[in-house]
């Protein structure tokens, strides 16, 4: 892979938003993933409620499923999961902790499901329809690999 490759991917992954990539983390973490290694991806803003308050994101992650063994039993090998979630953030309601939902799924028809539900009447970014299109090369892609 090439420098410019390399440098495109790191811009497109990034999240330029250090909380919202916590809080996502610990989401995974609460809902049997280990969160704080988990590889988030392609994080974007998809749909906006005037004046702003309310965004709609739409997200990738790479997850390591925690697997809860006995003290006396061998570490398990390492199972992940390829999730695709979308985060509900409400500036309004900054201070209590239902500012902010997140769901995770495996398939990203459900995620389109759920986006579609949480973003009735506002406005959607052309990014949105690019997230879909992609992932849905990604499913294709995957399901033909070997596990």
């Amino acid at each position: 892979m090439s420098l410019i490759e390399k440098l495109r991917r790191r811009w497109d992954d990034w999240c330029g938003d250090r909380e919202m990539e916590q809080t996502i983390r610990r989401h995974l973490s609460e809902n049997g993933y280990y969160g704080n290694t988990a590889t988030l991806s392609r994080i974007r803003l998809s749909a906006v409620a005037r004046p702003g308050w309310v965004q709609i994101y739409q997200f990738n992650v790479r997850a390591r499923v925690r697997i809860e063994v006995g003290d006396d039993e061998p570490e398990p090998e390492a199972v992940y999961e390829n999730l695709h979630g979308v985060l509900r953030d409400d500036a309004r309601e900054r201070q209590s902790s239902r500012s902010t939902k997140i769901r995770v799924m495996r398939r990203p028809e459900d995620r389109d499901e759920l986006f579609d539900r949480w973003s009735d009447g506002l406005i959607r970014t052309r990014g949105a329809a690019r997230i879909r299109s992609d992932d849905a090369e990604m499913s294709v892609a995957s399901s033909n690999d070997p596990v």
